[in-house]
């Protein structure tokens, strides 16, 4: 599993980072707030059946350690936006994931995710 938990602007470099590890991993996520250009990337770079975009609705102003707590996911929704092509063991290991550090998975698509939270 790869979680990537970087800048919107830096996932798809990232994305492309890991591609010569992609045949290691089940899945492949991200944490960013938006979803279409993130979907459309790991389609583009043939990962559309390993990625699930993942936002989570978690947090609030503060960043870095300090602002870090055990429960920080718990009762969180967390917006899945598979791709096209995303496999069902893929989408369910996303499922898995975010149920498992106690959010609340919601499946979306990644343009109705933008237009929902922009």
């Amino acid at each position: 599993m790869l979680v990537l938990a970087v800048p919107v602007g830096a996932a798809a470099a990232v994305l492309e980072a890991a591609l010569p590890r992609r045949d290691r991993v089940r899945l492949v996520t991200d944490t960013g707030s938006t979803k279409a250009s993130i979907v459309a990337t790991a389609e583009r770079l043939g990962l559309g059946e390993r990625f699930v975009g993942a936002h989570p609705f978690a947090g609030d102003h503060r960043t870095g350690w300090a602002a870090s707590r055990s429960l920080l996911f718990a009762g969180a929704t967390v917006y899945l936006c598979p791709t096209q092509l995303s496999s069902s063991a893929s989408i369910a290991l996303a499922h898995e994931l975010w149920t498992g550090i106690g959010g609340v998975p919601l499946e979306v698509a990644a343009e109705e995710h933008d237009r929902r939270v922009a």
